[in-house]
């Protein structure tokens, strides 16, 4: 590795820990096991993540084993993309609130489909989820009950008084239900109700490659199986926008574009590992 591009995961390693505090190492010395029901085009990618993080992952889509997997996991994430699976979801959601483990939804394409949002609010409403994190478009859905949008689009803009009436709904919402809701976008918001945090950090790059929500929607299970708090969650969004605004300092240092990107993130989520250094 070439001095430069050690400096930018150092880097990386001493922001983490400035921003992210314990909550990384937490994941890796606790290394729990995520079930992961989700869509077929990000499953790899959400499984690497985990592995990268510190975590491991199991995904069962079947209704006849899926409760029981969920049984023997730490943590339970039901990413609606996969439409097919709800089935085994209903019965995994079920499974995590009898079990107590953090049950986590990522409400894909909900802006754009009455079908996955209705399935969002049901779980929502009967199996009680830690958190819900989706984007911006994805969130106003929940909120407002209407799914307006199209395709995966994040494109809603907001005035400063529509957000600031964006925020108070994201709070009504997130107290209302017990659940910390996150909204992804420039600004990240993650709210329990009680308290408001933004995250600034990221890059636009992250939205040039597949799979990187469901990615930080996985690995933010992770750090909730390790810790169930608010500030794990937001550490998890921090440590996540981190990983991309390192992978894109290597790509522009290495003069590359979106599939060394995706390398150099699962590089930047795995970059505090002792294991790469060491073996």
């Amino acid at each position: 590795m070439s001095d430069d591009l050690k400096y930018i995961w150092d880097e990386f390693n001493t922001k983490t820990a400035a921003l992210c505090r314990e909550y990384p190492q937490k994941v890796r010395e606790a290394n729990p096991l995520v079930h992961l029901i989700t869509n077929y085009v990000t499953v790899t990618d959400c499984v690497n993540a985990l592995l990268a993080a510190g975590a491991k992952a199991i995904c069962s889509h079947a209704p006849e084993e899926a409760a029981q997997v969920t049984g023997g996991a730490d943590a339970l994430v039901c990413n609606l993309g996969g439409t097919e699976y709800y089935d085994a979801m209903d019965l995994s959601a079920e499974a995590a609130l009898k079990s107590d483990i953090p049950f986590v939804i990522d409400p894909v394409g909900c802006a754009a489909s009455s079908h996955r949002l209705s399935k969002c609010l049901k779980l929502t409403r009967e199996y009680h989820p830690a958190a819900i994190r989706g984007n911006y478009a994805e969130i106003s859905a929940i909120l407002g009950g209407r799914a307006e949008g199209r395709g995966l689009d994040n494109t809603k803009i907001m005035t400063s008084a529509e957000g600031t009436c964006f925020e108070k709904q994201m709070m009504d919402f997130a107290r209302d239900n017990n659940v910390i809701l996150i909204a992804s976008g420039k600004v990240d918001l993650c709210t329990n109700g009680k308290d408001m945090s933004e995250i600034s950090l990221g890059t636009p790059a992250l939205r040039r490659i597949t799979g990187a929500g469901c990615m930080g929607t996985a690995v933010l299970a992770a750090f909730l199986a390790a810790d169930l708090s608010f500030d794990s969650a937001v550490s998890s969004l921090n440590f996540f926008a981190l990983a991309g605004e390192t992978a894109l300092k290597a790509c522009r240092l290495t003069d590359t574009g979106a599939g060394h990107f995706h390398m150099y993130l699962m590089d930047a989520l795995s970059a505090s590992d002792a294991v790469w250094k060491n073996s």
